[in-house]
């Protein structure tokens, strides 16, 4: 990040609280560390719900970044993943 001060939230599910409460210690941290302002903070049941959380957070906060880190599970792994905003997710 340049020396700008940053707006940023962040949408993560409650689901899962062992892999995502490291994940949230890692993006706060990242945030620290390059002159964040503010973070906030929303934290959702599970998945399904963070879409929802995320358009409401644009609408209203106006931050300059949202990001909703999670994980994708499958029979063998878990591998954490950060997705950053798409062209679709901007036209919900």
């Amino acid at each position: 990040m340049n020396n700008k001060n940053y707006n940023v939230a962040i949408v993560i599910s409650q689901f899962n609280k062992i892999v995502i409460d490291g994940l949230l210690s890692g993006a706060k941290k990242a945030f620290e560390d390059n002159n964040g302002e503010e973070l906030t903070v929303i934290k959702v049941p599970g998945a399904f719900e963070i879409p929802a959380a995320t358009k409401k957070v644009a609408l209203n906060l106006k931050p300059d970044a949202i990001v909703t880190p999670g994980l994708v599970k499958t029979q063998e792994f878990v591998f954490p993943i950060v997705l950053p905003a798409s062209p679709l997710s901007s036209r919900i």
